[in-house]
């Protein structure tokens, strides 16, 4: 969603300047008019990239195409607009730009200069507030970006504590069961030599007497 907004952004500040240039074309006339078609048509053209930038965006992304759709559609009206725009202004400044034709050579050459001039850099002052406005944007882009990574940071080294304790657990654990193993070792043992002593105390048991049965009732 990023990308389409940074080119819708772009698309709406090239087309207010179209719609700027669009009403004073009918007031220009001979090379200043000419200049000024140029850089219309040269903008014109840029909005177009930047409209069909937008609908990859959206054909690439089904969510945001569903969204979208209905800005794109008016966006592309507005090129139409803009063209059917263009040739009007060209047609109702035809008659005016054949009467100064009919006096070009009276012109003065420096006038000329200094229109055209005075236009180049209106168009340039416009550019470099279009430009501004689109560094300002990548600047807060990249300040969210930042945070978004601290924050990812500071969850990670969370994360990492977490694990390090659990690890520091399962050992105090794996010691409890070594230490437990070698206790029900030492008890199996123990019960071992028990039954074994029991065992020879109850054969002396049984010797013991028979032999003073025998004693008692056999011997002589």
């Amino acid at each position: 969603m990023d990308n389409f907004d940074e080119y819708e952004r772009e698309f709406v500040n090239i087309t207010n300047i179209i719609s700027r240039k669009i009403k004073q074309l009918p007031n220009f006339a001979g090379e200043r008019k000419k200049v000024a078609v140029r850089e219309f048509e040269r903008e014109l053209e840029e909005a177009e990239q930047l409209l069909q930038q937008m609908e990859n965006d959206a054909n690439n992304n089904p969510a945001l195409k569903a969204r979208v759709s209905p800005k794109i559609k008016q966006y592309q009206a507005d090129i139409v607009r803009f063209k059917k725009e263009l040739s009007k202004a060209m047609t109702q400044s035809s008659n005016a730009q054949n009467r100064e034709d009919l006096f070009a050579g009276a012109t003065n050459d420096t006038q000329i200069q200094y229109l055209d001039q005075r236009q180049n850099l209106l168009s340039g002052t416009e550019r470099l507030n279009s430009t501004t406005d689109r560094l300002q944007n990548t600047h807060r882009v990249a300040e969210q970006s930042e945070q978004i990574g601290a924050g990812i940071l500071g969850d990670l080294s969370t994360q990492r504590q977490q694990l390090l304790a659990a690890n520091s657990r399962l050992d105090a654990v794996d010691d409890n069961v070594k230490r437990s193993r070698v206790i029900l070792t030492g008890m199996a043992r123990r019960v071992a030599t028990n039954k074994l002593i029991l065992g020879v105390i109850i054969i002396l048991l049984m010797g013991a007497n028979a032999l003073a049965v025998y004693l008692r009732w056999f011997k002589p």
